[in-house]
């Protein structure tokens, strides 16, 4: 805010002023998935991962970004006629919605720790660990992995606690990806990021991420018919960072 970040989930505090005191002429702070949702219309077929069904991409309708790693992220690219406009916002802060009786004891579970619960809570690298932990107490379990790669990793070996979990996190990313489909009316897709995705690929492809998006009640219909793919490229955000460099250039500063 103001030029200045400090962030939710790491200890980074840094300023414009700061960044460019390294020698740059100007500086301008913004969010990661910002800058993920201005790349997405310069990504190629090659630069993304199919989840789901095969479905067209649209050109000219809006496109939301969503991501799990140390936090949730969500950002759109909205479409105006002439224009497009990447946006990001706290969809991460939003609340968690449980969709069945293991989700509302889940609920239980982490509102005695932490109060209200948002989606962070769950879709993200400590959320997993949330899950799982939540997962293992309900049935009567000693947790035995306190790291979101060690979960993953078990979850690979059909440790089945482990998997449980990650299973169970997918379901909830894709309901929670649904929403935000929603919400941005993005009709154009929906691209997933995030440092936990390209370690959950097969099980983001198994079903319940893609069951739970479609999931949508009376909406459903809609939903879908929005394609949903996963970000393989390394390089989107710096793709994006110098797509919206390029468009501030003649911006006063």
């Amino acid at each position: 805010m103001h030029g200045e970040v400090k962030l939710t989930n790491l200890s980074w505090h840094t300023s414009e002023t700061a960044i460019a005191q390294l020698g740059f002429a100007h500086a301008r702070l913004i969010n990661d998935f910002r800058a993920l949702a201005a790349s997405a219309d310069a990504l190629h077929d090659e630069d993304l991962d199919l989840i789901g069904p095969m479905l067209p991409r649209s050109a000219d309708r809006s496109i939301a970004i969503v991501g799990a790693g140390t936090g949730f992220g969500e950002a759109a690219l909205v479409r105006e006629p002439g224009k497009a406009i990447a946006l990001a916002g706290e969809g991460g802060h939003i609340g968690f919605s449980p969709e069945d009786e293991i989700e509302i004891e889940i609920l239980k579970w982490l509102m005695q720790r932490f109060g209200r619960i948002s989606v962070e809570r769950i879709v993200s690298g400590p959320g997993l660990v949330n899950l799982y932990t939540a997962l293992s107490e309900i049935e009567g379990h000693k947790s035995h992995f306190n790291d979101p790669h060690q979960i993953m990793a078990a979850a690979r070996d059909d440790h089945p606690r482990a998997r449980n979990a990650v299973e169970r996190f997918c379901a909830i990313f894709g309901a929670a990806a649904g929403d935000i489909a929603l919400t941005f009316g993005a009709r154009g897709g929906v691209l997933i990021a995030g440092g936990l995705s390209e370690a959950m690929g097969p099980f983001l492809k198994a079903g319940s991420f893609r069951a739970r998006f479609e999931g949508k009640g009376r909406l459903a219909h809609l939903v879908r018919e929005i394609p949903t793919h996963r970000i393989v490229v390394g390089n989107a955000a710096l793709l994006g960072c110098a797509r919206l460099a390029a468009s501030l250039v003649s911006t006063p500063h």
